[in-house]
């Protein structure tokens, strides 16, 4: 008798941490909460700015383009949790070309500047900022002007946002 109290015991035991388990496993947060949707950078490049010492600065950045245009860019972000069309950086973008670069120093300058422009006139002098671009414009495909600041990047993805 005391042989078969044991054993229901044990029986007893093992059902009631089953039963447990089961509670505290349907309890979980684990399935709760959809995952988030995360929107990796599609783009990769430089933002190159002039500024009014005749200087210029060139800072790495991640974008998120689609066929167009770009919708968000970041410095130091590679992924974003909320869609790249909600940040509102919309810049339409193209083949990288010199009459780009022209472009967005006619929108510095607040003058039309072209590749007859006499550069010497301009101050601050362009020159170096030109010279610069032109070395490095080969490494990239696609430009977009934001104001008088140059972005030359590539896509790293085929995604569109």
């Amino acid at each position: 008798m005391q042989h078969k109290f044991v054993r229901l015991q044990s029986l007893v035991a093992v059902a009631l941490c089953v039963i447990i388990g089961m509670v505290f496993n349907s309890c979980s947060d684990d399935g709760d909460e959809p995952e988030k949707e995360v929107y990796e950078a599609n783009a990769e490049g430089v933002v190159i700015n002039l500024s009014g010492d005749g200087k210029f600065k060139t800072e790495y950045y991640h974008f998120w383009i689609n066929s167009e245009s770009i919708n968000a860019m970041s410095e130091d972000l590679r992924e974003l949790n909320i869609p790249p069309s909600q940040y509102g950086v919309v810049a339409p973008y193209y083949p990288l070309s010199m009459e780009l670069v022209y472009a967005s120093l006619t929108d510095f300058y607040g003058k039309k500047i072209d590749e007859n422009t006499d550069l010497s006139k301009l101050v601050p002098n362009p020159t170096d900022y030109i010279n610069y671009i032109k070395h490095i414009k080969s490494e990239y495909r696609y430009a977009a002007n934001l104001y008088g600041t140059l972005i030359m990047f590539n896509r790293t993805a085929e995604i569109n946002y």
